[in-house]
């Protein structure tokens, strides 16, 4: 059985890039526009990997992080993020420090996030 891809993100034009992306992968993807949703879907599929946008309306990304680790502590994170008013770099650095497996800076391609879903596979193999 595939592992499921979970996207958190807020912003249609990247929850549809991303979606795509990953279908073209070959991946089954879930999708989520809120925290809580994302760890509902968590709940329900425990050894998903993760792609998280750090900045959400309500709760961030970072919450995500931080809430996702607590609950499985080997939780499979890729952090992306676009920038904000710090720039993605500050909040990719953060992610990386609450837990993320590995980060990407928006704009990216097919390729860029496959070897992001690598790494992913990678770490669940360590763990």
């Amino acid at each position: 059985m595939q592992v499921p891809v979970i996207v958190l993100e807020d912003d249609p034009f990247w929850m549809n890039e991303i979606k795509h992306m990953l279908d073209a992968q070959g991946e089954t993807v879930l999708q989520s526009t809120s925290v809580d949703a994302a760890l509902k879907l968590q709940a329900e599929h425990p050894d998903a990997m993760f792609i998280v946008d750090i900045i959400l309306p309500e709760r961030d990304g970072i919450d995500f992080i931080k809430t996702a680790r607590g609950l499985n502590p080997k939780a499979k994170i890729l952090a992306i993020s676009g920038g904000g008013r710090v720039g993605s770099e500050f909040y990719l650095k953060l992610a990386d420090a609450f837990g993320a497996v590995c980060t990407l800076q928006k704009p990216f391609d097919d390729a860029q996030l496959s070897k992001a879903l690598a790494r992913l596979r990678a770490s669940e193999a360590q763990a």
